[in-house]
């Protein structure tokens, strides 16, 4: 019985699936601030992410003090 090679199995994680567009990072930011640390949620506004993806790219993020804002002013309302 022939064996499914590694390549052809897609689980999201693979090498190719770890670059982030700009795009994806401003989606990411946004849906943070809106979901703040429901990952699940925050990984249903970035399709083909998981929540573990999102969670490991804001962790990578450099936190600005723009970005402080716009997540701890959407958490007051």
């Amino acid at each position: 019985m022939p064996e499914m090679e590694q390549s052809d199995q897609n689980d999201g994680n693979d090498e190719e699936n770890l670059e982030w567009t700009d795009e994806e990072v401003v989606l990411l930011v946004n849906a943070i601030a809106e979901h703040q640390n429901d990952w699940a949620e925050v990984a249903e506004q970035l399709p083909g992410r998981a929540p573990e993806q999102c969670v490991l790219k804001f962790l990578e993020l450099p936190l600005t003090e723009n970005m402080l804002q716009k997540i701890s002013s959407s958490s007051k309302t």
